[in-house]
């Protein structure tokens, strides 16, 4: 079943885990899960958004936890060929921690919408900053301090804009405010190593 013609009557879980059972690109996972037990996997960020909302996730991203980056690298080689999908640890602090509770990933996103995971060992929606609300009042809300998650990415601005104007979302009180502060940082330049000018 196409995740278009998803019934927004279906629990969001459930959408998204028939999403997971319909794209080839993620059918490794399973045999994955099976050989490497002690791992979890969550389908994060965009894609659960985008798979909640009922539309097809143009991209695919994945975070392995409880598996050091060497053993997870061994283990990809063996069952993951697709090159265009995002596998990643955990992150805490913005570091790879291949330990960290999927919790602190998603305090690390950058709105609530994109702050989702759906668990692959137990079926369930991670939501713990209120994405699906915000999908259902169709709202953009920084997760956390706005000031902390805009000013560590100035380009989650510009995400937020566009990500509003495709699709028709409004941009909560407290992230606009910090949004319009933090926009003229996108118009500084600063130099890299090589003495190259970048915005």
């Amino acid at each position: 079943m196409h995740p278009l013609d998803y019934s927004s009557s279906i629990p969001p879980h459930i959408r998204v885990g028939q999403f997971v059972a319909d794209e080839p690109r993620l059918a490794w996972l399973f045999p994955f899960l099976q050989h490497v037990p002690r791992a979890e996997a969550y389908i994060v960020g965009g894609t659960a958004r985008d798979a909640v909302r009922g539309v097809l996730p143009k991209s695919l991203h994945v975070v392995i936890r409880n598996l050091p980056q060497a053993d997870l690298n061994e283990a990809l080689r063996k069952f993951n060929t697709d090159s265009d999908i995002d596998v990643s640890l955990p992150l805490n602090n913005g570091q790879p921690e291949p330990y960290a509770p999927i919790t602190y990933d998603l305090g690390q996103r950058d709105f609530t919408v994109n702050s989702m995971a759906y668990s692959l060992n137990s079926g369930l929606l991670i939501d713990p900053f209120g994405g699906l609300r915000d999908i259902d009042d169709r709202t953009i809300r920084a997760v956390g301090r706005p000031s902390a998650r805009l000013s560590e990415q100035p380009i989650r601005s510009l995400r937020a804009l566009r990500f509003g104007s495709e699709h028709g979302y409004g941009i909560n009180d407290s992230t606009w405010q910090t949004l319009k502060t933090e926009l003229p940082r996108l118009n500084r330049i600063v130099s890299n190593d090589d003495g190259s000018a970048i915005y």
